[in-house]
């Protein structure tokens, strides 16, 4: 169960809880030769990115278990909160608020694949201790607009943030074009 403080629109504070299952997002590479750079998007938003190495005959597998808290640090040493499959938020707002623009994007999961090399130079990194990543589920009203029935919030954090560390360095080749792209519908529509 997660449970979130909500408002309503006269002020009054009160307390939302409802399942809510975790889930993880795997990578492989292989078949392609060198490095490729995997970046997730939940929901059209940039959720965590990571190097996958060519290791010869052995697929490069990676387990993404949440949202990364420093989009530019080392994946395995960030903090992160887990993924979670949530029904919609009830959302109680003022009957005069501007409606949110549309998000094509609610309900999805894609990755998208690009060429990487190295820059040949090992250098030092510092990370911050930090709490990570709070996303809150969308609300009913967003989810209908998508026509979607399921939502995607962080939970607990899953993975604390290394101190210094050292990572060699790698640049995209096309940053405008992926090598490959997945997407996945996750919320049913309807």
């Amino acid at each position: 169960m997660i449970e979130y403080d909500e408002m309503d629109p006269f002020g009054e504070k009160y307390k939302q809880k409802w399942p809510a299952t975790p889930y993880s997002v795997r990578c492989v590479s292989d078949t392609h030769q060198g490095a490729v750079v995997a970046y997730v998007y939940v929901d059209g938003t940039l959720a965590c990115n990571a190097v996958l190495l060519e290791r010869g005959r052995n697929p490069w597998l990676m387990d993404f278990k949440g949202f990364q808290s420093n989009i530019d640090t080392l994946y395995t040493k960030d903090s992160i909160t887990e993924f979670l499959f949530t029904v919609p938020r009830a959302e109680v707002g003022r009957r005069d608020a501007p409606k949110p623009p549309p998000n094509p994007d609610l309900g999805t999961v894609v990755v998208k694949f690009y060429r990487a090399e190295t820059k040949g130079e090992v250098t030092q990194h510092e990370n911050k201790a930090s709490a990570g990543v709070h996303i809150n589920p969308v609300s009913k009203a967003k989810l209908k607009d998508a026509k979607a029935t399921t939502a995607t919030a962080s939970g607990a954090q899953v993975q604390v943030a290394a101190g210094a560390y050292q990572a060699t360095s790698y640049h995209l080749i096309d940053k405008l074009f992926p090598c490959a792209t997945f997407k996945f519908h996750y919320g049913s529509l309807s």
